[in-house]
């Protein structure tokens, strides 16, 4: 499957190993800045939303989960302060395609009333993916379903990260001079 994070990562690669790294990075932090904007601009209440958020959603999972699983295949980080920063990057963004999300399928109640504002619904996207849960805003019935997508995403990012930093202890980065 060829999501555009690999794309990306293919297209870079063939000028050099630096080209691709920051390539991803630029990439990742374009991708946060893309969720955010929908979030706060509005966009969450049209419907190609789903789709993009889908497909983006998708595509940073994979994305992820091929930084561990490949991670034979592939060089050494030339940073890995860079790829912590990059994945925290990650986080805003699932954080902030889920909290459209809700939005979008009008998933969230303050007491009785409807939750129609952004920082509201990434404030509960947050503290759904960092499991602690204060329950003043809660999800819909149908909701529900999002919140179990959403902790599952969590928990496959938490294990994603801890797997890639303990990984990383004890290892040499690659040179970053070093070409493929």
């Amino acid at each position: 499957m060829a999501t555009p994070a690999m794309v990306v990562r293919w297209i870079a690669g063939k000028i050099s190993r630096m080209a691709r790294k920051l390539s991803i990075e630029v990439y990742v932090l374009l991708k946060t800045c893309g969720a955010v904007f929908a979030l706060f601009g509005g966009l969450w209440a049209g419907n190609l939303y789903v789709i993009l958020c889908t497909i983006s959603l998708v595509d940073l999972f994979s994305n992820i989960l091929a930084i561990v699983l490949l991670r034979n295949f592939w060089h050494a980080p030339l940073s890995l302060n860079r790829t912590l920063i990059s994945l925290g990057l990650n986080f805003i963004e699932f954080t902030a395609w889920f909290a459209g999300l809700y939005l979008h399928f009008d998933a969230l109640r303050f007491g009785s009333a409807s939750v129609t504002d952004s920082f509201s619904a990434y404030y509960f996207s947050v503290i759904t993916s960092a499991t602690i849960g204060y329950g003043d805003i809660v999800p819909t019935f149908d909701g529900r379903k999002l919140v179990v997508i959403e902790a599952f995403c969590s928990f496959i990012f938490l294990a994603v990260v801890v797997t890639y930093v303990i990984g990383s202890l004890g290892q040499p980065n690659d040179n970053a001079s070093q070409e493929e």
